[in-house]
């Protein structure tokens, strides 16, 4: 329990920094920052997420293209039988130091705490179907021999997709946090490796899938929030018409504040 405990505390040590300072510092010190749009209809931005899934199915055991694999399984692995190893809880310190960070009232890239909501929530859905619908195609089985889901790492996915949501909020900013956050994805990526879990190339493709994730929220928040805001107005002239009762719902992420937000018309 206390190791597990230290490993928890480790994960979190980038938001227990950067919330410590921002009491110390008082409400009021974080400017207000707003960086250049990333250039995500840029078709050389996107090859970098689609040569590591590339390079990654390349190494799969399956294919046999590469000794890569059995290499880094015989040389640098080792199982621990356990519960709770490190890679299960570092996975989550990119996405809980982002999201924690804009609770606790850091200003990043993203006009307000909904916006971001929306790119986390969008990118998390993403990479998760892709992901599990992958794992389903049972492309190779796991170096322990403990399942045919190995092909991709969805531990190496997520932190990579937090990683660079860290990155995009608040690297130009603060880009110590932005490195912690890649050192986490990176050390998430090498434990599942290191605890056969997973095949090099499983990792690989696993970073490629969380960064193109992360891409792709930022790139379809502003019209999912088009698309809120107009189902909204839709209802809510509805219910004007109609004489009725309406009910909304929208996520909401704002300082010392994580929830949904209700409104109701009548």
């Amino acid at each position: 329990m206390l190791e597990w405990l230290g490993r928890l505390a480790l994960s979190l040590l980038p938001l227990v920094c950067v919330c410590a300072h921002s009491r110390a510092a008082g409400p009021d010190v974080w400017p207000i920052y707003r960086p250049p749009q990333p250039r995500l209809h840029s078709h050389a931005q996107w090859a970098m997420p689609v040569m590591l899934v590339g390079a990654g199915f390349l190494l799969v055991k399956g294919v046999h293209l590469s000794g890569a694999n059995f290499h880094w399984r015989d040389t640098y692995s080792h199982r621990r039988e356990s519960w709770m190893s490190v890679d299960d809880v570092i996975q989550w310190g990119p996405i809980v130091t982002a999201v924690g960070m804009r609770v606790a009232g850091v200003r990043g890239y993203s006009a307000s705490g909904t916006d971001f909501a929306e790119t986390a929530t969008v990118a998390a859905l993403s990479m998760g179907i892709v992901v599990n619908a992958v794992k389903l195609m049972r492309i190779s089985l796991r170096p322990d021999r403990r399942g045919w889901n190995s092909f991709m790492s969805g531990h190496t996915a997520l932190a990579f997709m937090g990683a660079e949501l860290l990155r995009m909020e608040y690297g130009a900013q603060y880009p110590w946090v932005a490195a912690a956050g890649y050192g986490l994805a990176i050390s998430t990526g090498a434990m599942r490796v290191y605890h056969r879990r997973h095949w090099i190339g499983d990792v690989v493709a696993g970073a490629g899938v969380g960064l193109a994730a992360a891409w792709f929220g930022r790139l379809l928040q502003p019209h999912v929030d088009d698309m809120l805001c107009a189902l909204r107005a839709r209802r809510r002239r509805a219910a004007e018409s109609a004489g009725h009762v309406a009910l909304s719902v929208a996520p909401m992420l704002e300082q010392r504040a994580v929830g949904m937000a209700l409104s109701l018309q009548f």
